[in-house]
């Protein structure tokens, strides 16, 4: 980012998700018309994807796509690699207990996993599986597109893949290969991609029952550091679905987002809220 730009602090507020179903959908854009949401990341493998799409046919908002090799239906998954209880999500458990990592809250990956099987790595997936992940990385990119008609604004990705590096390594490949704006966490991956579309800071930590307040969020808000920002958030209408853990504090998260204080907060201090689309224009030359 140039010096110029480093000298204000320009915000994308992200919600995550959507996609996911109708409830999480039209908790999204109402967040985003009556809230200071600008950007939504987009899962293409769930059923609630197409009517995503379709509300966003007559609404600006900018959508992106949030990778996901755990939630949905996938249309090659022959080998059970992906889904809640597949290969990865289990890897991925491993590396949780061996990190000694609180980064993965979300109760779908804290339930007893299966026993890990023969060949699943506790350190590296192997290098077929990473091939065959950046495949459906490929294939929820066309599902995308079929479904929004245009390109995503920008990746990110459903949990914790920051915490395996050779996938996060083909995450930042494949958005480079595209050259798409991505998600990226230094928090998480000390080593920056050699791929520059991305912003300074991710912060992941407004989520869960102490962190969904308004006093948090303005906490989040009065502390922010210079550069390009991106504050990550799951807002939804809450519904009686058991199949999602996450569910009533979507509409606590929601219900934050859409506060006049905190939009008056981020007025008063001259904080920009913008989208992903920003960073084409603050490229590194």
């Amino acid at each position: 980012m140039n010096n110029e730009n480093k000298k204000e602090r320009l915000v994308i507020i992200t919600a995550d998700d959507f996609g996911l179903s109708s409830a999480v959908n039209e908790g999204i854009l109402h967040a985003f018309l009556r809230g200071i949401v600008t950007t939504a990341s987009a899962i293409v493998t769930t059923s609630g994807a197409k009517q995503a799409a379709k509300l966003t046919q007559n609404v600006r908002l900018p959508v992106g796509l949030h990778l996901d090799l755990f939630e949905g239906n996938f249309d090659e998954n022959d080998e059970g690699l992906f889904g809640k209880d597949g290969y990865v999500a289990r890897a991925l458990k491993a590396k949780e207990i061996e990190n000694k990592s609180i980064s993965l809250s979300r109760e779908a990956l804290l339930v007893p996993p299966k026993p890990l099987g023969e060949g699943v790595a506790k350190r590296d997936l192997p290098k077929p599986v990473v091939d065959k992940i950046f495949r459906e990385f490929w294939r929820q990119l066309c599902t995308f597109r079929e479904l929004f008609n245009k390109d995503p604004e920008h990746l990110s990705y459903h949990w914790g893949l920051h915490q395996m590096p050779e996938v996060f390594d083909a995450y930042t490949r494949f958005a480079r290969e595209e050259y798409i704006p991505f998600r990226y966490g230094n928090q998480y991956i000390a080593e920056k991609p050699d791929f520059h579309l991305h912003p300074d800071i991710w912060i992941d930590k407004f989520n869960g029952q102490d962190n969904i307040k308004e006093e948090h969020f303005m906490g989040i808000i009065n502390n922010l550091p210079e550069g390009i920002i991106e504050i990550s958030t799951h807002p939804g209408f809450s519904v009686r679905a058991p199949q999602y853990d996450y569910n009533h504090e979507r509409e606590k998260e929601m219900s934050v987002l859409i506060s006049p204080r905190l939009r008056k907060e981020i007025d008063d201090k001259e904080i920009k809220l913008i989208s992903f689309k920003h960073l084409h224009d603050h490229k590194k030359q």
